[in-house]
């Protein structure tokens, strides 16, 4: 037998006046008094001879106490993705949770939630710009594997000037409501859908990543940061645009971002997840949805041989600012540079490095 210790998989947090703790490998919450409490710090001190035999065994039993041999193995990130992992895992309660799922109940379901229906077409006030009609035409020539094939991640960009008629074709073909504005495919059951549909996949139907452009260099188009409507195909223009060295900085030091003609940075609107999904799981489904616009935005710039380059790691506080989004509705989760010139995975300074290197 091991020495006993404190399950490290717990967290506490105060909620209005009481202190709760969350084993959160288990999913399990306790509301914790003042004895309860005591004996844990007890404990933690080496002091388990001080806690009743009583308090001892109920901490064994709901797992709040374990024995040092039940250890968990090692884990490679730190403590917060570790909650994230295990605290968002669906696990099943009690034996119903393995039942087929009652489908007369969730159809139930949503039609309740069709009463609270949240914003799915974002809209925002100010100058809007038309873009032009998407170049469907380019985009039919290249066959799918053409463009699986020929997809690249490039961190180098031309000085030329971007094809505001490309810009306005990844975006359409990324982003834009293809399907309509409102989803139809059940009327024929009398089932109203929530949502609409671009051409990637997205949880729910609710669209929840929301692409805010930041134009640097496309013809005919003020620098500036804009947002992108998915159902008007428009930009309506949000703030000046900024000094170039700041976007690689923004960027966690990245400095090849400062070469983009435009950026997209994109975001997730937490409302309409969690009005749906109130589970934490949805959090994971955020990310799913972006890597799914992704592939989507990086092969139709391929279509165009255009370069293009995506990240997720940045400033996420200093990228609110910028975008002037709620953190508590919405937040940032990645960025997509894109531009002219040939596509190459190393950035101009990297390639020069090397090339000093290897002289």
């Amino acid at each position: 037998m091991g020495f006993a210790m404190l399950n490290p998989n717990l967290f506490f947090y105060i909620d209005r006046g009481r202190v709760i703790l969350w084993d959160y490998e288990a999913q399990a919450q306790f509301d914790m008094d003042g004895e309860h409490l005591d004996a844990l710090f007890r404990i933690a001190r080496g002091k388990i001879g001080d806690v009743s035999q009583t308090t001892v065994d109920e901490l064994y039993k709901n797992n709040i106490l374990i024995e040092e041999t039940t250890l968990p193995q090692d884990w490679g990130w730190d403590r917060l993705a570790h909650i994230y992992h295990f605290g968002t895992q669906m696990l099943r309660h009690k034996e119903e949770d393995k039942q087929a799922i009652d489908e007369s109940i969730y159809l139930e379901h949503c039609a309740t939630l069709a009463e609270t229906t949240p914003e799915l077409h974002r809209t925002y006030k100010g100058p809007t710009t038309a873009l032009p009609d998407p170049d469907l035409e380019t985009l039919k020539g290249i066959s799918l594997w053409e463009a699986l094939s020929s997809r690249m991640t490039s961190r180098q960009f031309g000085a030329d000037v971007l094809s505001l008629n490309i810009l306005s074709t990844v975006l359409y073909a990324t982003f834009y409501a293809i399907h309509g504005h409102e989803r139809k495919d059940a009327e024929d059951f009398g089932i109203r859908m929530i949502g609409y549909r671009r051409s990637s996949p997205s949880a729910g139907g609710l669209q929840n990543t929301e692409p805010y452009v930041l134009i640097r260099n496309v013809e005919n188009t003020a620098a500036g940061l804009y947002h992108y409507s998915s159902r008007n195909h428009t930009l309506t223009l949000l703030g000046q645009s900024f000094d170039s060295v700041d976007l690689g900085l923004l960027l966690g030091g990245q400095m090849w971002a400062n070469d983009v003609s435009a950026g997209v940075f994109l975001t997730s609107s937490l409302r309409k997840l969690t009005w749906k999904y109130p589970h934490s799981r949805s959090y994971r489904v955020a990310y799913i949805d972006i890597g799914a616009l992704l592939q989507t935005f990086q092969l139709t710039c391929t279509a165009f041989g255009i370069s293009c380059w995506m990240t997720g790691y940045f400033l996420d506080r200093e990228v609110d600012r910028l975008l002037g989004i709620d953190r508590g509705e919405e937040i940032s989760t990645f960025f997509i540079g894109v531009g002219t010139g040939k596509p190459h995975p190393l950035s101009k300074k990297t390639m020069e490095i090397a090339a000093d290197v290897s002289a």
